[in-house]
């Protein structure tokens, strides 16, 4: 019908589309950190996430580049390790938000949430696809 879409979990909940949106992004908020401590299924569902092969080096890398408090530590601390809080930022800043409350927020509010998701770009390693509300210019041409 006309109603927001709802999926049957195995639970015997529904949930509209968006909060099966909000909870992809918190499960990859936690896959992102069990990957990085090495679960390889973790790894798994982030590569499904993002549409592309990582390695566990390539995820190590991507957090060494991209999290400066990660590398803070690591000159403090002997063994290291990625907080969910900036597993969050990662995904949020990879779909085009400055904040993870602000992704969460454009997921609830979005008419199409399933175009917030990251792809795989040429020139870098992650590049968001947004809602097309907050892509297109106000007078509707880009030229």
């Amino acid at each position: 019908g006309g109603g927001p879409r709802r999926i049957r979990l195995r639970e015997k909940r529904w949930l509209s589309g968006t909060q099966c949106v909000t909870g992809k992004y918190h499960q990859a908020a936690r896959d992102f950190v069990s990957a990085f401590d090495g679960d390889a299924g973790a790894l798994s569902r982030l590569n499904q996430y993002y549409e592309r092969q990582f390695t566990f080096d390539d995820l190590k890398a991507e957090v060494w580049r991209r999290v400066y408090a990660f590398r803070q530590r690591a000159s403090r601390e002997f063994t290291n390790y990625l907080k969910l809080e900036e597993a969050q930022i990662v995904l949020a800043q990879d779909a085009g938000f400055s904040s993870w409350t602000a992704l969460l927020e454009a997921a609830e509010n979005a008419s199409n949430p399933a175009r917030l998701r990251p792809v795989l770009s040429t020139h870098a390693k992650f590049l968001p696809v947004l809602p097309d509300s907050l892509t297109a210019p106000a007078t509707g041409s880009y030229t």
